[in-house]
């Protein structure tokens, strides 16, 4: 609707009445005086000490940040702005308008410049929506459309199962040839706006906090083909905590957390040892356990960890079966972002391995709903179940008793499956990191961040795939060789890779939208460029390398001790340990 009403506005030539009279309403002025008073709050009473601080450092490169309106992600950008001034970066900030309360934010931290979209957009190029629209006739087309050198077919189908919370994107199905034509005529005005953008500010870096979705995903597209690299800022595994990577078109598929060829030749070549082991597990075990595991999504609300026995006793488990646990994508979210799947769309890999594992009654099979479910639906506003459960209702019917469905809400915690769990089963989740970290068999069903690095079990066609899940009982467990492989990246991702904002602090709150929560932290006793987050951030902007480290990967950090069992089973894989 908001879209329609801008294009409509367009039409008539009525841009600049609408933006002058957008600046009249109430509204608009109650916004603008609740988002000074939250920067207010935020930087209390530091702008003067950053303009004295950087306020006349030498630029001597050029760098655009997309922007925020929000002000807690404003506020989480701080670090990244501080540290492109320090590195010698004239930094410009993307926002919708030059003049409002978030560009006068940016400003206060450092930004030299303000872009602003809404004088940066042309005329909707209609004809070339047309064309596009008229070319996407099924899913497949959908994703192969491009636009002025950017391949905005998966932003479009994207950005689409996003809003729309659909597991695929075709324009026949009833109602979706309006949604995708709505989503073609976005994704072309942000193509134009990203060129624009880059024309007049001519960054040699451009920096996002995450990427993917219209409008971000195609500016990231459009500076990498103009030779400008790009950076992303992401929240790690758990608050306080942010990873990133710099990007060109060589490994602009690249997720954020899979390590560059520099940084895995480094752990590979590392001395690995029972402390490095150790260190991980307690990184991995402790953020489960105190609740801040990917709390950016709340996953540890309200979850409990259960011994192996407690959990095969409460699902009602066959304890002479093996287990296969399944963990299924959210089918609408960054479908399309990390690799390429086996099958059309999460949706119908899901549905695959459920079909087979009603086949398969000599296994107990679990069926784990992503919690980060309902941290998104109270983030956006919806109610309903979540989109796996009401497939596998569609698939199976009543439930067999041999498969287990753990709700989004189920209070099992994740970390109490690995006792249990004889192969893992994801697409390419975080979660097939964790089971090969612990000696776990992982099945994968598509490239990502970490197949065919010799820890998982990777199928090069969907009937190789179908065929593994028709012999999942015959799966081993990993050798010795591939564990210590999956815990050295783990490492990487877990360990050395995250960079502790301590100048910055944040946290995601334990409610149902796991709401940010942040605070600047700004020490007395030293200057900017000698606070040892803004300054590892800065060497690393500076610097050509691809991942940003937070600390050495030699380094073998103290952890405590977590006391080691004996393995549940005598088929363990080697060093397999019970986590509780």
């Amino acid at each position: 609707m908001r879209e329609t009403a801008k294009l409509l506005i367009e039409r008539l030539g009525l841009i600049g009445t609408a933006r002058h009279v957008r600046r009249l309403l109430p509204g608009w002025r109650r916004r603008q005086a609740g988002l000074r008073t939250a920067h207010a709050a935020f930087l209390d009473g530091a702008e003067a000490r950053l303009k004295a601080e950087i306020g006349d450092l030498p630029v001597s490169r050029r760098a655009l940040v997309v922007g925020f309106d929000n002000p807690q992600m404003a506020g989480l950008q701080l670090p990244l702005i501080l540290a492109l001034r320090l590195a010698g970066f004239h930094t410009t900030v993307l926002l919708p308008f030059a003049h409002d309360a978030s560009a006068d934010f940016y400003r206060a931290i450092g930004a030299n410049a303000i872009a602003e979209t809404e004088t940066l957009a042309p005329p909707l190029n209609r004809a070339a929506v047309r064309r596009l629209c008229a070319a996407a006739t099924d899913p497949e087309s959908v994703l192969a459309l491009e636009y002025r050198g950017v391949a905005i077919g998966r932003f479009v189908a994207s950005t689409a199962m996003r809003r729309y919370r659909v597991g695929n994107v075709d324009p026949r199905a009833p109602g979706m040839r309006e949604a995708v034509a709505e989503r073609i005529a976005a994704s072309v005005a942000a193509t134009d706006i990203a060129h624009a953008a880059i024309a007049e500010t001519a960054p040699e870096l451009v920096c996002f906090y995450d990427r993917g979705y219209t409008p971000d995903g195609e500016l990231f597209e459009a500076a990498l083909a103009t030779g400008a690299r790009s950076t992303t800022l992401n929240a790690a595994h758990k608050s306080g905590f942010l990873i990133s990577k710099r990007y060109d078109l060589a490994n602009k598929h690249r997720h954020f957390g899979a390590p560059s060829a520099a940084t895995w030749a480094a752990l590979q070549r590392m001395d690995w040892t029972d402390a490095h082991w150790r260190a991980l597990r307690a990184e991995v075990e402790g953020a489960y356990r105190a609740g801040t595991w990917f709390d950016e999504v709340g996953t540890q609300v309200d979850k409990r960890v259960l011994t192996g026995p407690e959990l095969i006793r409460d699902l009602g488990l066959d304890p002479a079966r093996k287990t296969a646990v399944v963990f299924p994508h959210m089918f609408w979210d960054a479908t399309f972002f990390w690799g390429v799947d086996l099958f059309d769309d999460y949706r119908d890999w899901f549905c695959r391995v459920l079909q087979a594992a009603a086949a398969n009654e000599g296994m107990n099979w679990i069926v784990k709903i992503h919690p980060a479910n309902l941290v998104k639906n109270a983030r956006d506003g919806i109610a309903g179940e979540a989109s796996e459960v009401v497939a596998a209702r569609e698939v199976l019917g009543k439930l067999p008793d041999h498969i287990k469905l753990l709700p989004p809400d189920s209070p099992v915690s994740t970390l109490s499956l690995y006792d249990v769990m004889d192969v893992c089963l994801t697409v390419r989740g975080t979660v097939g990191l964790e089971a090969a970290m612990f000696g776990i068999p992982v099945l994968t069903a598509g490239t990502g961040r970490y197949d065919g690095f010799g820890f998982t079990i990777d199928s090069r066609s969907r009937e190789e795939y179908l065929a593994r899940l028709a012999d999942i009982h015959t799966i081993a467990p990993p050798d010795a060789r591939a564990t210590e492989t999956a815990r050295r990246y783990c490492y990487g991702m877990f360990v050395t890779r995250p960079l502790e904002t301590t100048t910055l602090r944040f946290r995601y709150a334990r409610d149902a939208a796991a709401s940010l929560e942040l605070s600047l932290d700004l020490p007395d006793d030293r200057a900017l460029a000698d606070c040892p987050d803004i300054a590892r951030l800065a060497d690393w902007l500076a610097s050509d390398d691809e991942d940003l480290h937070g600390m050495e990967i030699e380094t073998a950090p103290a952890a405590p001790a977590v006391a080691p069992e004996p393995p549940r089973a005598a088929a363990a894989a080697p060093e397999r340990q019970a986590l509780t």
